[in-house]
């Protein structure tokens, strides 16, 4: 939907363009005012990053959540002319980018990292328009010119539970967040290691102390020797779930989603791969630990300015590393030099595919499992 002030009522848009992140497939409306995708999806959470623009309208980026199946996803764009007027209202120069967020019913605020500068956050009505929180009801928030890369949002619900995730900000862009919330009750993951020197892979016993949920603070409880439950989890959809380990000498991340299975690395394996693929002082390094035979594998990393050149390599059982990813591929590696986000998606030889988004941190080793 077209947000144009000069217009007594907002109307579809026609005739714009759909580009993905991962490998930068554009498709086009037709003048039809829609897009229709359809995938084989070899998951039930698929995150993929979408950019809609054309000549007359403010580019707006989103985060697509493809969860196997049908949806009808609304967008609410804005003409150049009335996003600049809202710019102009505030006296602000709005360089940067900007964030608008569409509230969820229970969501009573958001913020953003206090390390993020922004040079205004508004409040808008159920037509976008600007009003006063004090005194009218909102169903948006905007922010304005924002600082550029990662940054992460948290969110406040009226029971007081807050939530956060990490989103990327590109200049000059609009990014769209619908706000909605994936509640998990009695999570559970079990927890295996691998050594350097197998390929057997045996059960580590982790102290609960020793993991973290990232995003959302719960209870914690020993189920089995290897298994860690969790009470009850409150994730904002479109991301993954994170936590920390600080069993080894540094800490490690691991993002998974349904997966109740994760495989982590002893701590000379880790020490090997740094040093085989050559992870220097402020790198970040991302395993993927796959979980079918690839047959493609395509990327795009975004950091604050502008485009980060991720090196990939690939891990075979013959314990050797490529640079290309076959289906013999076990596992992906990926060695990024500035913090940023990766838009990846993987082709599996079934025909099936998988969208994830993944984050470079400095000096972060991060596991993701799928």
């Amino acid at each position: 939907i077209e947000v144009d002030y000069s217009k007594s009522e907002y109307s579809k848009l026609f005739n714009y363009d759909l580009e993905f992140s991962d490998n930068g497939e554009r498709l086009r409306d037709e003048g039809s005012g829609k897009i229709r995708l359809k995938y084989k999806l070899n998951s039930d959470m698929n995150i993929r990053r979408g950019t809609v623009f054309n000549s007359h309208i403010y580019p707006m980026s989103t985060d697509f959540v493809f969860e196997g199946a049908e949806d009808n996803i609304l967008l609410p764009v804005f003409e150049k002319e009335s996003f600049n007027s809202i710019v102009r209202s505030l006296g602000v120069t709005g360089f940067g980018g900007h964030i608008l967020v569409q509230l969820e019913d229970s969501t009573e605020d958001i913020d953003l990292d206090i390390k993020t500068k922004y040079q205004a956050k508004i409040f808008l009505d159920s037509n976008l328009v600007k009003v006063d929180r004090g005194n009218s009801a909102y169903s948006y928030i905007l922010y304005i010119g924002v600082d550029t890369g990662n940054t992460i949002i948290s969110f406040k619900n009226s029971k007081n539970d807050i939530t956060s995730k990490i989103i990327h900000i590109t200049e000059d862009e609009i990014y769209f967040e619908a706000n909605f919330y994936e509640e998990v009750l009695n999570d559970e993951i079990s927890f295996y290691q691998e050594n350097l020197t197998t390929q057997c892979k045996t059960l580590l016993n982790l102290n609960v102390d020793n993991v973290r949920p990232w995003s959302f603070d719960t209870k914690k409880s020993k189920k089995t020797l290897n298994m860690v439950g969790f009470d009850r989890m409150l994730y904002p959809l479109g991301t993954r779930k994170y936590y920390e380990l600080s069993h080894l000498e540094e800490s490690i991340f691991i993002g998974k989603w349904s997966e109740n299975n994760v495989v982590v690395p002893t701590e000379s394996y880790m020490r090997h791969v740094l040093e085989s693929l050559e992870v220097r002082e402020n790198n970040c390094m991302i395993q993927i630990n796959t979980s079918k035979k690839v047959e493609d594998f395509e990327y795009h990393g975004s950091s604050k300015r502008n485009e980060i050149r991720p090196e990939v390599s690939s891990l075979d059982d013959d314990g050797i590393f490529y640079d290309n990813v076959s289906p013999e591929t076990k596992k992906i590696f990926v060695k990024g030099k500035e913090q940023g986000i990766l838009n990846i998606k993987l082709t599996y030889i079934d025909g099936s595919s998988q969208f994830i988004q993944t984050y470079c941190s400095k000096n972060a080793y991060l596991i993701e499992q799928l």
